[in-house]
């Protein structure tokens, strides 16, 4: 009998822990599918052709290693020598060649490639997947608060029977 009660009573426990996790889950979710695709603004209003000034390989195995490249640039007669933000997709740069940045009037300092600029708004992929798995794990806690307040009442004889 005190085995009978003290498994209800457990259950019930875990079953209001879960309804809290799940509840808070809920407007979690909201927020990430409000703020999908709000992610860094890509208009910009200057644009530039630099040319390449450095390469240099970042750390890693040999099929993630990353490379920085610096480009230098004139803007209104000013030069600038900045790393390039965004990549270059197509082709690997080298020392000298040409490509076109672009970036905001307020800091020109800070190129883009017009590769990044021409893309679609960043983390929309990433912002459904992660809405998606906190809606998933909502509805899971819920469902299974459910389930452990309904045993923890006496509704329910047995965890997995009806």
């Amino acid at each position: 009998m005190f085995s009978s009660v003290l498994k209800r009573l457990v259950a019930a426990l875990a079953g209001a822990v879960l309804l809290v996790l799940g509840g808070a889950l809920v407007p979690v979710t909201v927020l990430l599918v409000m703020d999908v695709g709000k992610g860094e603004d890509r208009d910009f209003d200057g644009r530039a052709d630099a040319v390449v000034s450095g390469v240099t390989s970042t750390g890693g195995s040999p099929g993630m290693r990353g490379k920085v490249v610096r480009v230098s640039y004139e803007v209104e007669e000013e030069r600038y020598s900045a790393r390039l933000r965004g990549g270059v997709t197509g082709r690997a740069l080298r020392v000298g060649d040409s490509v076109e940045v672009v970036y905001r009037a307020e800091n020109p300092g800070r190129p883009y490639s017009k590769d990044y600029a021409d893309q679609g708004p960043p983390g929309i992929g990433t912002g459904i997947v992660v809405a998606f798995c906190a809606a998933a794990m909502s509805t899971v806690a819920l469902g299974a608060s459910w389930f452990l307040l309904s045993f923890g009442a006496g509704r329910r004889k047995t965890f997995l029977g009806p």
